[in-house]
């Protein structure tokens, strides 16, 4: 949980450096992505979580980097950046 945690802060503060509804969106998923990279991260929240808490919680958990997305998508669409 705590590892899930962790990720959401650089997520949130990348996301919040671009005024730009699609840029922000690319900056959040590119921190995502490097928080991906550490290996803790790799082994806790990517291989081991599902098994170890089942899937129902750990989509639990996952549920504010998602709605992070759904906004990110929503606003770049409301800007006329994407079609939907």
């Amino acid at each position: 949980a705590r590892e899930v945690e962790t990720m959401l802060a650089p997520v949130t503060q990348a996301y919040a450096q671009k005024a730009d509804p699609w840029e922000a969106f690319e900056e959040g998923c590119g921190a995502f992505l490097s928080e991906c990279l550490e290996p803790d991260v790799q082994r806790i929240v990517l291989l081991d979580a599902f098994a170890a808490i089942g899937w129902e919680e750990m989509r639990n958990l996952e549920a504010p980097l998602l709605e992070l997305m759904n906004i990110g998508v929503s606003r770049a669409i409301d800007a006329g950046k994407i079609t939907p």
